[in-house]
Order: structure tokens, then C-alpha cells, then sequence
């Protein structure tokens, strides 16, 4: 199964982006087309039916290739879902601010549901501008 990005919009200015994605030992990229402009509200990642490795890792970046969570996303479970909210750099919860960039995901370490059977995945809250 191949990793993918897509969108969805739940209400005038929401829009969640789902990405799936099969387990690696190593790094998977899986990259948006759209461009955003608005606010990353969180993110949420869901382990697949075959577990991936524990404790691994995913960012959310923008296209400079700056992770929007800001190292919050280190430490996944491997069963159960978790939701990232974007903090700063005072460990306040926070929106972060977007402006007309791509978003890749990366999962690191994500091992387990490596066989083309099992995919994992990710979605990303972002408020349009």
C-alpha cells in the first residue's frame, strides 16, 4: 500500500489531513501537494492493527523542513491513539501559525508494520486562514 496524504474539510475553515503510512526501520517522508495558510491545532497519531515499533518517533514539517510540533511528537505509543497540541516555547499550548507551505509528515523508527498489509496513521488539525 503506498503512503499517502489527503485532505478532508470538516467545516468552512477546518480541514484535517490524514496520512497513512507502512512501518519502517528507518525514516518515512509522506508529503502533502496542497499549500496551507492558517493555524496546526494538533495532531494525532493511530497505530495500525499490526503494532508499529514503541516509542517512535514522527514530526510534522513545513516545507523549510522546521517541525511544527516542536520534538512533541518523539516517544509514540505503539497501541494506543495520542494527540499532539503544538506548544511554545514556554510549554504553553499554543496554535502555530503556517503561511502558504507544503506539510510532510516523518515517522521515524516505526518498524513493526513493516509488510505492505499493515499501515499507520496520522492526522494533522489545521485551522485555514
Amino acid at each position: 500500500m503506498p503512503d499517502t496524504a489527503t485532505l478532508e474539510k470538516t467545516a468552512s475553515r477546518m480541514v484535517k489531513v490524514t496520512f497513512l503510512w507502512s512501518g519502517s526501520a528507518g525514516t518515512v517522508t509522506v508529503p502533502t501537494a496542497e499549500r496551507y495558510t492558517g493555524w496546526l491545532l494538533g495532531l494525532e497519531t493511530i497505530p495500525g492493527s499490526t503494532a508499529p515499533t514503541a516509542l517512535y518517533d514522527v514530526d510534522l514539517n513545513d516545507e523549510l523542513g522546521y517541525d511544527l510540533l516542536g520534538g512533541a511528537g518523539d516517544d509514540r505509543s505503539d497501541t494506543a491513539k495520542q494527540f499532539i497540541q503544538p506548544k511554545d516555547s514556554g510549554g504553553n499550548v499554543t496554535p502555530i501559525p503556517i503561511c502558504n507551505t507544503t506539510l510532510s509528515f516523518v515517522a521515524t523508527a516505526s518498524g513493526a508494520g513493516t509488510g505492505a498489509t499493515t499501515q499507520h496513521r496520522a492526522v494533522a488539525f489545521v485551522q485555514l486562514k
